[in-house]
């Protein structure tokens, strides 16, 4: 596995968390302009929509969306764990064969130095 797919998928990730700006933007609907909230209002968001001067922060498709996006990266998520582990496993033998290579090397150049001194 590349550093790109980790990180295609770090970055999946965090937009499943946040997935409500993300889903907005796909929404078929256009969403109605709201009124500037005041500084006191401004906290007063609540997923159920009680506040007395906004909506629902996520419709319950979004939501929807959201949920089955997440249950997605997490399964490619675990996937590509899986791989990595093996990507690292085949690391560790590239490693130990660059190093019996090197051994291999260093005698072969001892040998011909021995040989051009000949």
């Amino acid at each position: 596995m590349s550093r790109q797919n980790l990180s295609a998928l770090f970055v999946a990730l965090l937009l499943s968390w946040g997935c409500s700006s993300a889903i907005a933007q796909n929404s078929t609907k256009p969403s109605a302009p709201k009124a500037a909230a005041t500084p006191a209002q401004a906290g007063t968001k609540t997923l159920d929509g009680s506040s007395p001067n906004s909506g629902k922060v996520m419709g319950i498709n979004e939501l929807k969306e959201c949920l089955r996006r997440q249950d997605e990266l997490k399964t490619r998520g675990a996937e590509l764990e899986g791989q990595r582990v093996a990507l690292d496993a085949d690391r560790k033998k590239v490693e130990d064969e660059t190093a019996g290579i090197k051994t291999l090397q260093t005698e072969v150049t001892q040998r011909n130095d021995a040989v051009k001194a000949f």
